[in-house]
């Protein structure tokens, strides 16, 4: 699912799963934007240790994406066009294993 555009939704643009982080410069699901919705992007988690996103783009929205992936150590997040949006990325991650070597790169 790639180039797609969701303008003005009062809900989501997208609910998308994140990646495994060797799929990062490949993703399935990049090269889509949303604007003006609540939410731009929702990306939902996958099992991985390591978990990624490429290649979105939001604008105008109440936030522009939103990522809460449990039991992750490394977020790499590559090529994100966020604009003019009320919040730009709302981020919480983190293992349950309390390791205090959690690492996020946009």
């Amino acid at each position: 699912m790639t180039e797609n555009v969701c303008q003005g939704s009062k809900g989501y643009g997208f609910i998308i799963p994140q990646i495994g982080c060797d799929q990062v410069q490949n993703s399935p699901y990049g090269y889509n934007t949303a604007g003006s919705c609540s939410i731009g992007f929702l990306l939902t988690s996958i099992k991985s240790d390591c978990q990624a996103f490429s290649y979105l783009s939001a604008y105008a929205c109440g936030v522009g994406q939103i990522a809460n992936p449990p039991d992750t150590t490394t977020l790499n997040f590559t090529n994100f066009i966020l604009a003019d949006n009320q919040l730009g990325a709302v981020l919480r991650f983190g293992s349950s294993l309390k390791s205090t070597d959690n690492s996020a790169y946009f």
